[in-house]
Parts: structure tokens; sequence; C-alpha cells
């Protein structure tokens, strides 16, 4: 791992992040809904403030990078407090059932 993603400061979270690349669509949706309602519990107009500050990359380097939602959705997890990464994590680990080597 090159270390280049703002998550890689935060392993565990990335781990559990990088499950999600392999879920299907529908699925994927349904857990992004999930990690979308945490943020919004943290700070509900956070999506609002910070999306000027979202990367558009017109190369689309990243799996979540493809889905405008998933797009959404994990930029503005840069811009939560250590306590919500923890709880979006937990919430992975409980809720996506994919083993990576």
């Amino acid at each position: 791992m090159r270390n280049n993603r703002w998550y890689d400061a935060y392993p565990n979270f990335a781990y559990h992040l990088e499950k999600c690349k392999y879920l299907i669509e529908s699925d994927l949706e349904k857990v992004m809904d999930q990690i979308k309602s945490i943020i919004m519990d943290y700070n509900a107009d956070l999506l609002e403030k910070h999306v000027k500050d979202f990367p558009l990359d017109s190369k689309k380097r990243r799996w979540y990078d493809k889905n405008p939602y998933s797009w959404m959705v994990v930029n503005s997890i840069k811009f939560v407090d250590e306590v919500t990464i923890e709880n979006i994590t937990e919430f992975i680990d409980e809720h996506v059932r994919v083993v990576l080597k």
C-alpha cells in the first residue's frame, strides 16, 4: 500500500472500506446509505459544506469514484471526527461479510 489516500491514516477503517469494493451494486448502495446516515448524525450540513472540496478527477482512480453516490459518501468521511470513523468502521465490520486476503 502506498499510503496516498486520506484514510490510510486509519488502517482498520481502510481495511473495512476495501471490503465494500467487492459488494454487488444493490448491497453497496444499502451500505452507503447507512454510512451516509452515520455521517448525517455527526453533522447534517457536512455534505453541503464540503462538497466543493471533494476531488473531481476525470481519471476516476478509486473504486468508489466510479459510482457518484459512493464517491460522495466516501469523500464525506474525511470531514468527520475519529469517533465517527470508528462508528463507520464498526458498521462495516458488522454488516459487510467479505473476506480479504
